[in-house]
């Protein structure tokens, strides 16, 4: 008897243990975000296609912000499009100018979310000021966090 409890013992401690510092840290991970990525960026006709996913709420507002340099100015077209993140995945098509003048052409295609931009129901699971955003993609300006993901690229 006296051996059973010498083995059960130590089994009963491990398992505790577990409990105490293994799972709280599991249920934690699944309250950060940290994936932003652009993950398809084509030409079709006469528009640019941009995808991406996300781990962050449905109906999260992305702000998509695209800079075509050497096009209507001195530092290029800057153009910001708003859309709402569905199922962890982004859509946008943006028209390009009908005549081909961006061919060639270089663009910045830049992704960001901004928690202070979000709705209440959005900033209650991030954070008011991004205190769930976390990862290589989470940058910070004047105490507030936000997620961007940028890409470049020749058209």
């Amino acid at each position: 008897m006296k051996r059973v409890s010498q083995r059960v013992f130590p089994v009963v401690i491990l398992s505790i243990l577990f409990v105490i510092l293994i799972l709280p840290s599991v249920s934690q991970g699944a309250d950060f975000f940290s994936n932003l990525k652009l993950t398809e960026i084509s030409i079709k006709g006469h528009k640019l296609h941009i995808k991406g996913e996300t781990d962050l709420p449905k109906g999260s507002m992305l702000n998509i912000h695209i800079n075509l340099a050497g096009l209507n100015g001195k530092h290029g077209k800057r153009d910001k499009i708003k859309i709402h993140v569905n199922s962890q995945r982004f859509f946008v098509q943006v028209d390009l100018p009908k005549k081909g003048s961006w061919h060639g052409k270089l663009a910045q295609i830049k992704v960001i979310f901004k928690p202070n931009e979000q709705g209440p129901d959005i900033q209650a699971k991030v954070g008011n000021r991004g205190e769930k955003l976390k990862g290589a993609k989470a940058k910070k300006e004047n105490g507030n966090k936000y997620l961007e993901e940028s890409k470049i690229m020749i058209l």
